[in-house]
């Protein structure tokens, strides 16, 4: 269980370093993806006030031309619809315009479904843009393997946050308190002029972040769904949830398995087991699937004790069991994406079956690339666009009525100057 916000310290935040562009995997996973030096700043003073939050994009002042430039590239005709004309028509006469909205872009899925990918490549297709991580295993400092954190590589240079930041030793962190901490970081990426991408599998956390009101003590997910009302959002959201077919999906979960215990997860929990653990509870990450499956294993066959007698197939039904419980927390999440819906989130589902499965087969690289651009990168490009276009448009017709607003003051100040200048030679 989490505790509440009243009842959590403020984490300690490790100083993220930048990773290499090359070495070894588990060389990239001892340190964090690259993160701007305000943005680090920004991480130890992460305990301000949700209300005090600045405004998303709200402080990125651009000059109208600019913008209207921009706005052409989403939707095709630029000035040809009547916002666009608006917009333009100011633009040509130098106008400014502020974007009136915090804005951010939101990536829900179950485990395994392709989150962090998309999210990297939305940030390279519109910057500036920035992660935010919202895997509740992945904000700590600890176990890289087995939490499966990304690599430098394939981060390919995307500013990440709250990616293996937070001190374990620090306590477990709640969704009360990954809402100031992410909302600090969040308002960070804006005031510098980025789009905050937050993409992670702990719904609870998202809905922590997102949710406005916010109660702590109140539990959507456990709630009866009698007992559910419409919830709002903090910010305007555009909220894309990759989906895949449950069949395919076991059976990747099952093969990513593998691939992380020949990325050394196996070595890691090893390093990092403690016998006293399982007396005292799990908490913070090592609370992540692995670490009590091995646990119980290490208790039968200890790390440096070599082999033994049926020590093979006490690893076997550990990582079975590892394997069954991924599989199950895929459901839960699933499950909580469509609690979400329910309390009158606009998800836009994208499906990565076709990619994953492309993959599965053993396929291309090409082909696998190709089902994924066309079942979830073209449709979510496309919805981040319309998204972001409806702010410029609403910007531009905003800055387009104040400067009705501002010809007809005028007018009427130079009527009024008339008026004044003939009652002076009148009264002369």
């Amino acid at each position: 269980m989490h505790p509440t916000g009243e009842e959590l310290a403020t984490p300690t935040v490790v100083v993220p370093k930048r990773l290499p562009s090359s070495g070894s995997d588990a060389d990239q996973r001892s340190q964090s993806l690259p993160s701007s030096a305000s943005a680090r700043n920004s991480h130890r003073t992460c305990a301000r006030s949700s209300d005090s939050m600045r405004g998303l994009l709200s402080r990125r002042r651009i000059p109208l031309q600019h913008a209207a430039e921009q706005g052409s590239g989403y939707r095709s005709g630029g000035c040809g619809s009547s916002a666009g004309r608006r917009f333009c028509a100011v633009a040509a006469q130098g106008g400014r315009v502020v974007l009136p909205t915090e804005k951010v872009v939101v990536i829900v899925g179950a485990t395994g479904t392709g989150k962090s990918k998309l999210a990297i490549d939305l940030a390279l297709r519109l910057p500036p843009a920035e992660v935010v991580n919202s895997d509740k295993m992945q904000v700590y400092a600890a176990l890289d393997a087995t939490t499966n954190k990304i690599t430098a590589a394939e981060g390919r240079g995307v500013p990440h946050h709250l990616l293996g930041d937070v001190d374990p030793a620090a306590g477990e962190l709640s969704p009360a308190g990954f809402r100031e901490l992410g909302g600090a970081v969040v308002a960070d990426i804006a005031a510098r002029g980025g789009l905050p991408i937050v993409a992670g599998g702990s719904n609870s956390f998202v809905h922590a972040l997102l949710a406005d009101p916010y109660d702590p003590s109140h539990d959507p997910f456990i709630a009866s769904p009698a007992a559910l009302s419409p919830v709002g959002l903090r910010y305007p959201c555009c909220l894309l949830w990759v989906d895949v077919a449950r069949p395919v999906l076991y059976d990747h979960l099952d093969r990513r398995v593998d691939e992380m215990l020949k990325s050394k997860m196996f070595e890691e929990l090893e390093e990092n087991y403690d016998p006293e653990r399982r007396g005292r509870g799990y908490t913070g990450p090592w609370r992540a699937i692995g670490v009590p499956e091995f646990d119980r294993f290490f208790e039968r066959y200890p790390p440096g004790g070599g082999g033994g007698p049926g020590r093979a197939a006490a690893y076997r039904a550990a990582v079975d069991e590892i394997k069954e419980n991924t599989r199950r927390l895929a459901d839960v999440q699933v499950g909580k994406i469509q609690r979400l819906k329910e309390l009158g989130w606009p998800l836009q589902r994208v499906d990565a079956t076709a990619a994953v499965w492309a993959a599965l087969q053993g396929s291309e690289k090409g082909e696998v690339q190709a089902a994924w651009e066309e079942g979830v990168l073209r449709p979510s490009v496309e919805a981040v666009e319309r998204f972001l276009l409806d702010n410029v448009e609403a910007a531009a017709a905003a800055a387009a009525a104040a400067l009705v607003v501002e010809e007809e003051e005028e007018e009427e100040a130079n009527e009024e100057g008339v008026v004044a200048g003939r009652l002076r030679l009148t009264l002369a």
